[in-house]
């Protein structure tokens, strides 16, 4: 069983109390594999101000508009804060593998949704 940390930011939170956002974003050109450091480097780099919000808590899976690849979100600061910024780590949906380094995405477009505020 995990050990609880506390609660997240300001939850518990009453139904309406939060802000949702859609952004359809474009891959790019040459994608960078994104690097698990602290913080994170690479990957596709999403602002709060793309889903109409100021923070981000809360970044779903966003998948491409063939199916063939999916994202992740990464934060792109320490979790406990909210995000101005998320990274997006790019996968193949067939077998989850990230995809490699100065693949073209430009061509493939992804609907994400955001919750924060």
């Amino acid at each position: 069983m995990a050990n609880l940390s506390g609660a997240y930011l300001s939850y518990p939170a009453v139904p309406g109390d939060k802000r949702f956002g859609f952004a359809l974003i474009t891959g790019p050109a040459s994608y960078t594999q994104i690097t698990t450091a602290a913080p994170p480097t690479g990957g596709i780099l999403v602002n709060a101000g793309d889903f109409g919000l100021t923070e981000l808590e809360w970044v779903g899976v966003g998948v491409s508009d063939n199916g063939q690849y999916h994202c992740v979100a990464f934060p792109a600061l320490a979790q406990t804060q909210p995000q101005k910024q998320v990274r997006l780590e790019a996968l193949t949906t067939d077998g989850g593998a990230q995809v490699a380094g100065a693949t073209d995405l430009s061509g493939r477009t992804f609907l994400l949704m955001a919750m924060g505020s």
